[in-house]
């Protein structure tokens, strides 16, 4: 009896969940279509403007925060001075590292000369803190990137990021960041997962709705960055959170808040299971944070921005999270 009186909710569920699946397949079949668009749309804007390009060289800091990264340290900074590219500075923030970090880049520094690098030290403030320290106080490029201190960049990465910025529509880029090969199932996993993300965030660039400029490699325009008074120092995700901050001060119908696919940089895997939850509960609870804070984005009519972002992206992204809490349930 009881059975029988729950029929047509598992009917009205199992359409639901058809209808969710479908809407998955379609959303799937935009996101390829689109990341063709954004290819043709990078190939067209590149040769209609290859001499300006060519002769676009603005400088550029890469700003290091680090915090007990002896092991890596050493193999960023000398992936940074192996670019093509040679208008850099490099400033590196000890953030009160308890181990030798100080003292590598010390060492490195000697070594290397030629090369524009700084080192600031200052005690644990946590990593926005450290960024705006080098942000507010050493640097005077025309761009600004944020590169993690265990993160690789390719040789032409910073070259490629650079021409970029020709158009002044552009706020901020991020870069597409490869997973350094880990010989186990949770590496493989994560390998592919970026892999994936990499044609949807070409999509996202086409249809402007990207809403995180991811820490490693991210690029920015320094006056718009230190206009907005750079990054909070209040949130457990800093990368969401100004990604959030810029799109409410400039908007993104005119700028561009977007992805380069050709600068590429490899970052270090999680190699435990149980780290990778932290890590993913972290993102997504910084998320939730985030869009509390810039709740005034959602269904937003202000011209600035484009309406797929506002009334379709954010939305989605907050009923997707809703939805996986759900769907254990659901499918139990």
């Amino acid at each position: 009896m009881i059975g029988s009186s729950l029929q047509p909710y598992i009917y009205s569920l199992n359409i639901f969940i058809l209808c969710m699946s479908a809407l998955g397949l379609l959303r799937m079949f935009i996101t390829f279509w689109f990341a063709n668009v954004y290819d043709y749309q990078f190939i067209k804007y590149r040769y209609a403007h290859h001499r300006r390009i060519k002769r676009f060289s603005p400088s550029i800091s890469v700003i290091i925060p680090a915090f007990n990264e002896e092991k890596a340290i050493i193999q960023t900074l000398a992936s940074i001075c192996r670019s093509t590219y040679k208008k850099i500075s490099i400033v590196v923030v000890d953030d009160g590292s308890s181990d030798n970090t100080a003292i590598l880049v010390k060492e490195f520094i000697e070594v290397h000369p030629d090369n524009d690098i700084k080192l600031i030290q200052q005690p644990n403030s946590g990593k926005s803190v450290a960024i705006n320290n080098a942000l507010f106080n050493y640097d005077n490029s025309v761009l600004t990137m944020v590169l993690d201190a265990d993160s690789l960049l390719k040789e032409d990465a910073i070259e490629k990021m650079v021409k970029w910025f020709l158009n002044p529509k552009i706020v901020a880029l991020a870069m597409n960041v490869k997973m350094l090969t880990l010989p186990t199932f949770i590496g493989a996993c994560q390998r592919f997962e970026f892999i994936s993300a990499y044609r949807g965030k070409c999509a996202e660039h086409v249809l402007k709705t990207l809403y995180i400029i991811g820490g490693i490699g991210s690029t920015f325009r320094t006056d718009k960055l230190k206009n907005i008074g750079g990054y909070d120092t209040n949130t457990p995700t800093e990368d969401i959170d100004l990604t959030l901050k810029l799109l409410s001060r400039y908007g993104n119908k005119d700028n561009i808040i977007g992805y380069a696919n050709d600068a590429v940089a490899y970052t270090q895997p999680v190699k435990k299971f149980k780290s990778l939850i932290k890590q993913r509960y972290r993102w997504k609870y910084g998320r939730f944070i985030a869009f509390v804070k810039y709740h005034n984005l959602f269904f937003n009519m202000d011209k600035k921005f484009s309406k797929m972002l506002t009334f379709f992206q954010l939305p989605l992204a907050v009923f997707q999270e809703l939805f996986m809490l759900v769907e254990p349930f659901v499918y139990s």
